[in-house]
């Protein structure tokens, strides 16, 4: 379930639909936010010989979020799948932290 990210330091389930953060989990007294980030989230740089990155939106995204006090930890769409094909998804995510 998505939450949104402006409850405060409190973590909210009445999204707004303006933004919302995917995963929210606190570790540590620190808060992160947990984004999985599909194909759409990233663009073709033809500069950089085609390679993805992220789109616009995402880095801004990912800039608010860390206004808002949160560690933003990002998955890539292709990472993930590597990893659920590979039965590792339980060490890939223990990774991230």
């Amino acid at each position: 379930m998505e939450v949104s990210p402006f409850q405060g330091g409190s973590v909210s389930f009445a999204t707004g639909g303006m933004m919302n953060v995917d995963i929210v989990c606190v570790k540590d007294e620190k808060q992160f936010g947990i984004e999985y980030n599909g194909i759409s989230h990233y663009i073709k740089d033809v500069v950089a010989g085609g390679e993805d990155i992220e789109s616009g939106q995402t880095q801004f995204k990912r800039r608010v979020m860390g206004m808002c006090g949160f560690t933003v930890v990002s998955i890539r769409w292709d990472d993930w799948n590597k990893a659920r094909e590979a039965g590792t998804k339980n060490a890939f995510l223990t990774g991230l932290f």
